[in-house]
């Protein structure tokens, strides 16, 4: 019996230090734009790869646009890669890929460049993928927990699908520049 009027008070406070920790890092929120709604018209003020520099998600209207949330330091998102520059060679000007790499991973721009260098197509060439540098925005509108995460935004500039890179095939993109959604599975919840 003093065994348990000892070890009651510590498992009290262990309880309540767990509670406090965990209100202290909330759960993500819904996505702030659903299937079928148009998407903001979001600016980059640093984009790796792309002539400009800079974009605005207006600058790709007519394409079908592939974001892809990643970071230097995912091994899934280094498996997709090929996928992703395959789908952006396979469709030209139809589709837009671009890479965010989201202020909350850590990366700078020195560390993705570097990564480039190191990470190459099979012929030895970069990857020519547009990169998006320390987002915050398109992060805060599109939350996740898992990386690689893709985010579908239809040629006339709403909202196609969100998924997995596991959801990324030609066939699948074929299908969205259609305007048909039933063949992509959508994750539209964190």
């Amino acid at each position: 019996m003093p065994f348990y009027f000892l070890f009651l008070p510590w498992l009290l406070a262990f309880s309540l230090a767990l509670g406090r920790s965990m209100a202290q890092h909330p759960q993500p929120s819904e996505p702030s734009i659903k299937i079928g709604q148009p998407v903001p018209d979001v600016s980059f003020s640093r984009v790796l790869h792309h002539p400009a520099g800079t974009a605005r998600l207006s600058d790709f209207r007519g394409k079908l646009v592939l974001i892809d949330f990643w970071a230097t330091w995912c091994g899934s998102c280094k498996l997709a890669l090929p996928k992703l520059d395959a789908i952006q060679q396979e469709f030209g000007d139809k589709v837009q890929v671009l890479l965010v790499n989201s202020q909350s991973t850590g990366d700078t721009e020195a560390k993705i460049e570097k990564y480039f260098d190191r990470w190459r197509r099979p012929d030895g060439s970069r990857y020519p993928l547009a990169a998006a540098v320390n987002d915050t925005t398109l992060n805060a509108l599109f939350p996740h927990q898992l990386i690689p995460h893709i985010v579908w935004i239809a040629p006339n500039g709403t909202l196609h699908a969100v998924t997995g890179a596991d959801e990324l095939t030609p066939e699948k993109v074929r299908a969205a520049l259609k305007g048909n959604r039933r063949h992509t599975r959508n994750h539209d919840k964190p």
